[in-house]
């Protein structure tokens, strides 16, 4: 998880406890997502969803990066990269420091190999294992996301804007 401080003398004012792990009991958890928790990434042959929830006993999700920007005058977006399976969760801030969960976005699929999944170009299969770092850009009211993971070699961009 994650914990917010006070920057005047370093209290906690907000911590998201076992939210990440809550998110994928509830019905908004797409089975791929679900197929993918706590997932260690294992070896090319090996079918993603077949390493499911291996990495519980040693660190559960393991948040890797970190990216905060303001959508508008009144709410501001923390997005947090589950490193090793990938994914983004999104999390509003408005005033009065009121911090929602948004959503939880992974790309990619859960049924293949590892390999399988690098080998086919023509689709999006492998998503975006090991993020290993994200960039809030805001220009001209736009709103952008940008996701580097370093398994698959991949710049991800993604747009934000509020509900």
């Amino acid at each position: 998880g994650f914990s917010i401080l006070d920057t005047e003398d370093m209290s906690r004012v907000y911590d998201s406890g076992d939210e990440f792990e809550r998110y994928f009991t509830t019905n908004s958890a797409s089975e791929n997502d679900k197929a993918m928790f706590n997932a260690n990434v294992g070896s090319a042959t090996t079918m993603q969803s077949s390493e499911f929830d291996k990495e519980s006993d040693e660190m559960g999700p393991t948040p890797t990066a970190i990216t905060t920007g303001r959508l508008d005058n009144d709410t501001q977006t923390i997005i947090i990269a589950n490193g090793i399976v990938g994914g983004l969760y999104v999390y509003t801030v408005t005033s009065g420091l009121n911090v929602n969960f948004e959503t939880y976005y992974r790309r990619g699929e859960a049924g293949l190999g590892w390999q399988s999944t690098y080998n086919d170009n023509a689709t999006d299969h492998v998503g975006e294992p090991y993020i290993t770092d994200l960039l809030f850009i805001a220009d001209q009211g736009q709103n952008t996301v940008v996701s580097v993971s370093s398994y698959a070699g991949a710049l991800s961009f993604y747009s934000i804007r509020k509900r």
